[in-house]
């Protein structure tokens, strides 16, 4: 009897998980800074021109990937050349453009209405309609029952604690619904760009970067955002901040980096789901900042929100693990008795 020939262990997925869980943890760490420095500059600053601060970040990362590509320190495949030329490809960069630009606009713009702790908890509502749109859409499969129930228990725990929120706007819950909405219609074509089309996360922002930064360069342009900040001289708020604002830039070009690799290692429904971890931490610091006070009730609502978060990261974990059996197979090639046509019985 022949020796079973020797299995070396495959450290693959275990080299995967390790670059998905740094990823997640670097995406949770940067996103509360980003917010932070924005709603600084929003409010602290006065500089209330939340479509020409979004482009910030657009326009630093499409400076460095295409310096990167044009230094030859990295490169576009024919493939993805070819791909975004096509009819579908364009079509695709341009609507992630248009409701990343979107997303930008009203994300930065619900500041200057809402408080900063009730905005990240009315965030919690993103992930059911990520889900739902990438699973409507066949990016993603059918998913299992007990990812459908965490991600609900996520959002029916953090949306909880907006009952004690008495200060919401009929403005601000309108550009919030807005900003979730474009949000995740971006999402799901970015995840088919990258996932479907095989781009690469330089590829992804060297095609996607520059129609963001032209759809916001119009949106400010003719929304008055320029004429004003020309009228009222408020350029002079950047020449007097430039170390802030160009922290700003940064982080966001950071995030939307972190934005694209974590949904190439994970998913759309992930990077939501990491998104409502970000946005507690985010009230536990503004919360500290700005020294909001946070009842019993809401402390409790988060520790649901965690429960669901670990409850959806167990799931998907462990969705992979489940094979089916494998079908027997015969190695030995087919007898010639095999290859005769049956023949009927007398």
């Amino acid at each position: 009897m022949s020796a079973l020939p020797e299995q070396k262990p495959n450290n693959d997925n275990l080299l995967m998980w390790i670059k998905a869980l740094g990823l997640c943890v670097t995406y949770i760490s940067v996103g509360p800074g980003l917010i932070v420095v924005n709603k600084h500059i929003l409010h602290d600053l006065g500089f209330s021109y939340p479509v020409t601060l979004s482009s910030l970040g657009q326009v630093f990362i499409a400076a460095v990937c295409w310096t990167l590509v044009k230094t030859e320190k990295a490169s576009i495949s024919p493939e993805a050349w070819e791909q975004v030329t096509s009819r579908t490809g364009m079509l695709g960069c341009f609507l992630v453009g248009l409701f990343k630009a979107l997303t930008l606009s009203f994300g930065n713009a619900v500041y200057l209405h809402l408080n900063m702790g009730y905005i990240q908890m009315l965030k919690a509502f993103s992930p059911v309609l990520m889900l739902f749109l990438l699973v409507i859409t066949g990016v993603e499969g059918r998913p299992k029952f007990m990812i459908m129930l965490s991600v609900l228990a996520i959002a029916l725990f953090t949306a909880a604690t907006t009952a004690l929120e008495s200060h919401a706007t009929p403005m601000g819950l309108m550009l919030m619904a807005l900003a979730q909405s474009t949000e995740c219609f971006a999402l799901v074509v970015t995840q088919f760009l990258l996932k479907k089309k095989k781009m690469s996360i330089i590829e992804s922002q060297c095609f996607l970067a520059p129609p963001t930064c032209a759809c916001l360069f119009a949106f400010a342009a003719f929304g008055g955002e320029w004429t004003t900040i020309y009228v009222q001289q408020d350029y002079k708020i950047v020449s007097d901040n430039v170390v802030l604002f160009a922290a700003a830039a940064s982080l966001g070009s950071v995030v939307n980096y972190l934005t694209f690799a974590v949904i190439q290692a994970t998913s759309g429904t992930m990077l939501k789901v990491l998104g409502t971890v970000r946005n507690i931490i985010v009230v536990i610091v503004g919360a500290t900042m700005y020294h909001e006070s946070i009842p019993m009730k809401e402390w409790l609502c988060y520790g649901g929100t965690l429960f669901g978060f670990m409850s959806y990261t167990y799931q998907s974990i462990n969705k992979g693990k489940e094979a089916p059996p494998a079908t027997p197979k015969n190695d030995l090639p087919p007898s010639d008795e095999d290859k005769q046509p049956l023949k009927p019985s007398s």
